[in-house]
């Protein structure tokens, strides 16, 4: 009993089991969230987290901290995303037992000990729980990629703790030393963290030294640390991006193009009261706002209140009062994103995860000192107050902790949350066109058609909606439309190469090959490394006839990518049209090398084997082809050729009845079948293999022939006549036809009709001996 009414009555004890309840209850379903918006484009690139060590790749980063996080998650579970929803619960979790530490040291300093100290630990724990579970966090939590939003919150705390906790210690260079450890991992976490340095030197003065110039000197060594970590940012990189020239593809900076710094600055006014409202009304969260550019008569109202707001903070951090500190923080971590730095992003709700600490100590320590107010008046007794308030709290909490996992619903889908975000933000261009995506992914074509054009429709000049629309309309099978929206992406985005190459890959699809060879050409001038332009504009060109041309491009393609197996499969194809068959057997060699299961390569050199009349090398190769891809009809087909060329005719034939099961549509399977039923004896199913080849191929002159011969060896003549007139009337100049006709015609008694076609022989080559003995035979017998 004494034991429980000890820690009852120190809540320092237990207040870090509540927060770790709370955190775990309002983020349990966060686990089930998906990769968004920027998850994938910064994870994919995994060679920037597969190793930890040597760290070369994860720390040449703008964020190295972030990213030797991410490394750790993916050497413990690769892409995996329940791991890294984990991480980001733990960091929460660590930044809120760092709070709740902050709160409760500086509510026990001289400042406060008289008024706070005795309920220090309470007052610091609804600080913390509140900020735990509120759901303007999970943005920084739920949205994977923002952990650096988290992790700079944490480290900013750290930074402050070690300063709160270094003044009054006997070992001060320890705490000293944590505070310039977490500053240093903060400026690698997020450039936001430039102002901790001055957020530690500002609580100094604030809450333990009596004015600036004792702070620096009784902490000097504090102080020197904390600046020097701003080397990190310059080390990183971020001041030259903040002051760069500008480019298209940044997102930050003086240098963005669109936006200059007083646009941003009255923007952000507005943005800033947004901030605020959500912070007491957190609805409706929105994953992205696409915050449009104020002009100065929209941003007047909004100028005026954040104008008094500054001026009140002010005032207040004049007469060092609490309320100018929290007022401080709020703006000085703002700073960097809210105030003239143009980023292309006005507005994101990650930006407000240690900002909202500021808002929140504010209220709470209010309302304790209005409950304190309250409970010293004779009618109303301070425990019944601050009872009251902490029933209030409670209530609050539940409240908040409820629309938290309620938000976090939203991540676990990508569907659902980009049709939340288009819901809120129906102005929002690249809301439609993320809806799009993902509509696209599920299959559902019309609707994901309908929000690009909606995208595209907000913003004439989206070029990647553009793409993603032209992408739709191709598996529509919507080919003009969807070269229309290609032509648009480029306009819009001249440097997508990607959309160059589509667009290539469309012409070509269309006949087009002049036009499919430009675009081609133009995707390769901006990116001569892009193997699908290259492969692809090699095959246009093999199919123009260009093939030494082809076989240049194929060149390139493997002085770039000497790995590529795709690249030399199809140089030994045009090698071999070109009669090169030892380099193009080393092509198609090199090929199965690099790509074991490289079917094409298996069949192409099965091919060259065929040709150099190496049956059984033709045979092992065709076969490992088929093993390869037994659903090829052609590898069976090319199979059973050559398994017919060495003898072993029931083998082949069953090679062509599988071809024939594949596809039945196949005259060339049907013929070969047809010649190996015939040399096998079994005349009567040749000749129905014959005549199915010649309906199926309408040119087909061999398959008219050997129907002919089939049914003359079953005495069928006048359908053997049939079937040879039928192949002379395709092909008049086949002697081999006419030949066989005479002969037919001779043996019925028809000897009129086959000294005409002995003659028409003899016109087509007078030189035919046999035919010229066979027409003197007849005419004899005329006789």
């Amino acid at each position: 009993m004494t034991a429980s009414r000890h820690l009852l009555h120190k809540p320092h004890c237990w207040a870090p089991v509540v927060l770790v309840i709370a955190v775990i209850a309002g983020y349990a379903n966060s686990l089930d969230g998906v990769l968004l918006f920027d998850d994938l484009p910064t994870l994919l690139p995994r060679e920037r987290i597969d190793h930890l060590w040597p760290p070369w790749n994860w720390l040449a980063t703008e964020r190295p901290t972030v990213f030797l996080t991410l490394a750790v998650n993916y050497a413990l579970g690769g892409l995996e995303v329940r791991g890294y929803h984990i991480l980001n619960m733990g960091i929460h979790l660590l930044a809120s037992l760092t709070l709740y530490g902050v709160v409760r040291r500086t509510l026990e300093t001289e400042s406060f000990r008289t008024t706070v100290g005795s309920v220090s630990s309470v007052v610091a724990l609804w600080t913390a729980l509140l900020w735990a579970v509120h759901p303007l966090q999970t943005e920084s939590v739920t949205y994977l990629i923002q952990r650096g939003e988290s992790l700079m919150g944490l480290f900013y705390l750290l930074t402050l703790y070690g300063t709160a906790r270094g003044a009054p210690s006997r070992r001060r260079w320890a705490w000293h030393a944590i505070s310039i450890g977490a500053c240093a991992l903060g400026m690698g976490a997020k450039a936001v963290m430039v102002t901790a340095p001055v957020a530690a030197l500002l609580y100094d003065r604030w809450f333990l030294a009596k004015s600036f110039g004792r702070a620096l000197r009784d902490r000097w060594p504090l102080y020197v640390g904390l600046a020097s970590t701003w080397g990190v940012l310059l080390a990183c990189g971020v001041f030259r991006t903040v002051f760069t020239a500008g480019s298209e593809y940044e997102t930050v900076g003086y240098g963005l193009r669109g936006v200059t710094a007083i646009e941003y600055a009255r923007t952000q006014a507005g943005v800033i009261l947004h901030y605020l409202w959500l912070c007491f009304y957190p609805i409706p969260l929105c994953l992205d706002y696409a915050w449009p550019i104020a002009d100065w008569k929209a941003s007047i109202p909004s100028l005026a209140a954040i104008t008094a707001a500054l001026a009140v903070a002010i005032f207040l951090s004049a007469r060092r009062h609490w309320v100018g500190f929290a007022s401080a923080l709020f703006f000085l971590v703002l700073a960097p994103t809210s105030s003239i730095i143009p980023i292309r992003d006005a507005a994101f709700e990650h930006r407000m995860y240690l900002p909202l600490a500021a808002v929140i100590v504010a209220v709470v320590g209010g309302v304790y000192l209005l409950a304190k107010k309250f409970g010293e008046s004779p009618r109303l007794g301070q425990g019944s107050t601050l009872a009251v308030v902490q029933v209030l709290g409670l209530v609050i909490t539940l409240l908040l902790g409820g629309l938290t996992v309620r938000r976090n619903r939203d991540y676990t889908d990508e569907l659902r949350m980009w049709s939340d975000v288009v819901a809120k933000r129906p102005g929002n261009p690249r809301g439609h066109m993320n809806l799009g995506v993902y509509r696209q992914r599920r299959g559902l074509l019309d609707e994901a058609v309908a929000s690009y054009g909606e995208a595209v429709a907000l913003d004439p000049d989206y070029g990647e909606a553009y793409y993603n629309l032209g992408t739709a309309l191709v598996a529509q099978r919507r080919l003009d439309d969807a070269a229309a929206a290609y032509h648009d992406a480029v306009r819009c985005e001249p440097g997508n190469f990607l959309a160059w190459t589509n667009l290539g890959d469309l012409l070509k699809s269309q006949r087009h090959p002049d036009e499919a060879e430009q675009a081609y050409r133009q995707a390769l001038a901006i990116k001569p490394g892009i193997n699908a332009a290259r492969l692809q504009l090699a095959s246009l060109l093999v199919e123009n006839g260009r093939k030494t041309e082809a076989a240049t491009e194929y060149r390139r393609l493997l002085e770039t990518d000497p790995q590529s197996a795709e690249g030399h499969y199809g140089l030994a194809n045009v090698l071999l049209s070109l009669g090169s068959v030892e380099l193009a057997g080393a092509e198609y060699r090199r090929a199965l090398e690099l790509q074991p299961a490289h079917a094409d390569a298996a069949n192409g050199l099965g091919n060259l084997f065929f040709e150099q009349q190496r049956a059984d090398d033709a045979i092992a190769m065709y076969r490992r082809a088929v093993d390869l891809n037994p659903a090829n009809g052609s590898f069976h087909r090319n199979l059973g050729s050559a398994l017919a060329v060495g003898g072993r005719l029931e083998e082949a034939a069953a090679e062509f009845t599988e071809a024939i099961r594949i596809d039945p549509d196949s005259a060339g399977a049907r013929f070969n079948l047809g010649n190996a039923l015939a040399r096998l004896g079994r005349v009567p199913m040749a000749l129905e293999e014959f005549r199915i080849a010649a309906r199926l191929d309408p040119t087909d002159v061999p398959s008219r022939i050997n129907l002919g011969n089939a049914c003359f060896m079953l005495g069928r003549l006048e359908e053997a006549i049939e079937a040879y007139q039928s192949a002379i009337t395709v092909d008049p100049s086949r002697v081999v036809a006419r030949q066989r006709l005479a002969q037919t015609l001779a043996k019925v008694g028809r000897a009129a009709e086959a000294i005409e076609q002995y003659r028409a022989i003899l016109q087509l080559d007078p030189t035919n001996t046999e035919a010229q003995a066979a027409l003197t035979d007849v005419e004899s017998g005329r006789r």
